[in-house]
């Protein structure tokens, strides 16, 4: 800049009419020069290569959200459908915990928390329940293989139900006083003639029916070998030693009056 002021300054100085047009114009063109020149040289280069531009994040928050958290989002709700499918698709062979889900969606690698959200949108529409499973799961057991509700309730609480709902389910199939034998056999048996089981039919009675149906499979082995057969059926699915001792007793009083009856028929 002070080269130009010293041009144009000496430009002033000279007396018009001493030079031609031509000459004046020559000298105009040449200060112009060297003033554009000099400027250049001395601009710092950084302002001429970078422009000024907003700082980081201000058109970005003007915009919308930045396009990460959108991709985030997106790709959180890929990952819940995906674990729904999933889910639905157990469901479809049989009832399950949420626990079990939980367990058998993380083998197939999905992430844990499309896993829990997923399962809380199944829960809100009725498409998974503990509740309901554990009741399911305690009736079928009882029924189809006369399971002890000790073992239903170590079952079902390794399967994650919680315990008010492993009480209720068990009540809902023995009753509040559970699984009572020695009652059954001092107080109703006596009145009640032991038929075919219905689903009315006291728990007590339908174990007896069972047992009975087990013992007779054993026809033919010695007393001491059918008693151990027995006893073995009793205790595999949970039941404690006094429903086992009192299930013998009455089995061994039963056989005496068959073939009592068969020996001396009326």
């Amino acid at each position: 800049m002070q080269a130009f002021r010293s041009s144009f300054i000496r430009l002033l100085t000279i007396e018009p009419s001493v030079l031609s047009w031509n000459k004046r114009s020559d000298i105009y063109s040449k200060s112009a020069r060297v003033a554009l020149s000099t400027c250049s040289s001395t601009a710092d280069p950084r302002r001429r290569r970078f422009p000024a531009i907003a700082p980081p994040g201000e058109e970005e928050q003007e915009e919308g959200p930045p396009i990460d958290e959108i991709s985030q989002k997106k790709h959180f709700a890929e990952a819940v459908e995906k674990a729904k499918g999933a889910a639905l698709r157990l469901l479809s062979q049989r009832s399950h915990s949420r626990k079990e889900l939980i367990t058998k969606l993380e083998e197939r690698e999905h992430p844990h928390d499309a896993i829990s959200s997923a399962l809380d949108r199944l829960s809100e529409v009725g498409l998974q329940s503990d509740a309901e499973f554990a009741d399911v799961f305690a009736r079928s057991k009882w029924r189809q293989v006369k399971w002890a509700p000790a073992k239903i309730k170590q079952e079902l609480t390794r399967r994650g139900i919680a315990p008010e709902l492993v009480r209720e389910a068990i009540e809902s199939v023995f009753g509040p006083d559970g699984l009572s034998m020695r009652r059954y056999m001092e107080e109703e048996l006596a009145e009640e003639q032991l038929g075919p089981w219905t689903p009315a039919a006291a728990p007590e009675s339908a174990l007896l029916v069972a047992a009975s149906r087990q013992y007779q499979l054993t026809v033919g082995l010695s007393d001491e070998a059918r008693k151990r057969r027995i006893v073995g059926w009793l205790q595999r699915r949970g039941h404690s030693w006094e429903v086992v001792s009192r299930v013998i007793k009455w089995l061994g009083e039963a056989e005496k009056e068959k073939t009592a009856a068969e020996e001396w028929p009326e």
